[in-house]
């Protein structure tokens, strides 16, 4: 997904999202954070991701895709 494009989706979130939530002091109740993919990949085309005691590969395919598998 594009930069701009996550910022629609981000904004279109927002203007989804109950006001309540905007205001809200209880953070479960915000929107969930967006992280760039990447950011998360740093250039690079795979990387492994530790989750518990569980090991999880995210990978960027050739059509420019994202892929996690376990």
């Amino acid at each position: 997904m594009s930069i701009e494009r996550q910022k629609e989706s981000r904004e279109e979130a927002r203007a989804i999202a109950p006001r309540e939530a905007e205001t809200a002091d209880d953070p479960a109740s915000s929107l969930p954070r967006m992280v760039d993919s990447h950011e998360v990949m740093a250039g690079q085309r795979l990387i492994l991701i530790r989750h518990g005691s569980e090991q999880y590969r995210l990978q960027i395919t050739r059509k420019g895709k994202l892929i996690l598998t376990k």
